[in-house]
């Protein structure tokens, strides 16, 4: 147990001994066309109850395609993803959301699922205000209404070494691409609409 400690005071030194959980839960990526494991890629898991996204952990995906985590089923029964390629394939492939159409997964799908990273269907390729590739920025997405107006957030992506990010969007919408600097680079937030 931590000690008991008041504010304005020096903190107790106490030594603890902390062991690891072992994992419970492995959920499986692949590359798109299921046929080799997507090693390296980086795995956000969320409770999904009530509709709500709670953050649960990240994991790398390791040499067959596995991420593990340890999850308390008692208090979380549905789940969500967010999948991104590992960084050197980030130009090749894209990730996503998985959230099985906004209703979660139970435990038992995201174990025994096979989560494929997708094809992109826009690759960006991001330049500093020098034509530099900016090297380690990332960039939004968010959705317009027909007002143009942002009615959602589809996601946030890093680029890579670079500057390129490869993304599956929806097929038809209007987007807002928010482009921001790598560390180094030179320039501010850009916008563009698409």
């Amino acid at each position: 147990a931590l000690p008991t400690w008041t504010v304005g005071t020096s903190f107790p030194s106490t030594a603890m001994n902390v062991s690891l959980l072992g994992p419970n839960t492995s959920v499986t990526v692949k590359n798109p066309d299921g046929s080799q494991s997507a090693i390296g890629t980086w795995v956000n898991l969320f409770s999904f109850n009530s509709g709500n996204w709670m953050w649960l952990g990240a994991s790398g995906t390791d040499s067959t395609g596995k991420a593990n985590f340890y999850v308390d089923t008692s208090t979380a029964t549905s789940f969500v993803l967010i999948i991104d390629p590992s960084w050197n394939l980030r130009g090749t492939y894209s990730g996503g959301s998985y959230t099985n159409n906004n209703t979660g997964y139970t435990w038992d799908q995201i174990t025994t699922t096979t989560f494929n990273l997708h094809a992109p269907n826009v690759v960006f390729s991001v330049k500093d205000a020098n034509s530099v590739a900016n090297r380690n920025g990332w960039i939004g997405v968010q959705t317009l209404d027909v007002n143009n107006n942002v009615s959602g957030w589809i996601g946030g992506y890093g680029l890579d070494q670079n500057g390129i990010d490869a993304l599956f969007l929806p097929a038809s919408g209007s987007f807002q691409i928010l482009m921001n600097p790598g560390p180094g680079s030179t320039g501010v937030m850009t916008t563009c609409r698409v």
